[in-house]
C-alpha cells in the first residue's frame, strides 16, 4: 500500500511542481489577458462603435435626402401633369426652346382660366 500512496503522491507533486502555466496549455484552459490586451481590446470596441455610429448617421442623412428628393419629384410630376392639361386644353403653348407661354388669344375670347387645371385626374 505504501508503493500505492507513494505513486498517487509522486504524481500530485510531479503535477504541482509543474505550476499554473503547464496547466493553461490542457484543453479547454484560458490563459488570463494582460492589462495591455485588455485595454487594446476596450479600445477596438470603442473604435468600432464610433465607427457604427457614423455609419448609421451617414445612412439617416442618405434617408433625408432621399425623401426630400422624392418629394421634390412628386413636386415635378404633379407640375408637368398640369402643365399637360394646359397644353392640351390649348392654353399654352411651347417655343422652339422648349419655354412655355401663354397662347394669345383674340380679346373677345375672355382671359385665360387657369384654376381649373390641378394635378387630379
Amino acid at each position: 500500500m505504501c508503493s500505492t500512496l507513494a505513486a498517487w503522491l509522486c504524481s500530485v507533486l510531479l503535477f504541482i511542481s509543474k505550476g499554473i502555466g503547464a496547466n493553461l496549455l490542457k484543453a479547454g484552459i484560458k490563459r488570463r489577458r494582460t492589462k495591455a490586451e485588455v485595454s487594446q481590446a476596450k479600445l477596438e470596441v470603442e473604435l468600432k462603435e464610433e465607427a457604427e455610429a457614423a455609419k448609421n448617421g451617414r445612412i439617416a442623412d442618405l434617408e433625408a435626402r432621399l425623401a426630400a428628393l422624392q418629394q421634390e419629384a412628386e413636386r415635378n410630376s404633379n407640375a408637368a401633369a398640369i402643365l399637360h392639361q394646359m397644353h392640351e386644353a390649348g392654353v399654352i403653348e411651347q417655343d422652339g426652346s422648349g419655354n412655355v407661354n401663354l397662347r394669345q388669344q383674340p380679346s373677345h375670347a375672355g382671359s385665360h382660366d387657369v384654376s381649373a387645371f390641378s394635378s387630379k385626374k
